[in-house]
């Protein structure tokens, strides 16, 4: 599980999977957005996941701060 409730770890998420165009894109925005479009959201990620193993994203992601 990946968490990147607020705008700011958002942000750190995509530098972290290289994916920082996701946080320039309107629809992924703001929290009420990637709410909104979730699934979306969800896919794009799940490419970018799954060419790592957890415990590589895991060492990643905890030097970005995301729990």
């Amino acid at each position: 599980m990946i968490a990147a409730g607020n705008d700011e770890l958002w942000e750190r998420l995509c530098i972290a999977i290289e994916a920082i165009e996701l946080s320039k894109d309107e629809r992924f925005s703001t929290n009420p957005n990637r709410q909104k479009n979730h699934g979306e959201m969800y896919s794009l990620l799940c490419k970018k996941t799954v060419m790592k193993t957890t415990e590589n994203w895991q060492q990643i992601l905890n030097s970005y701060g995301i729990p």
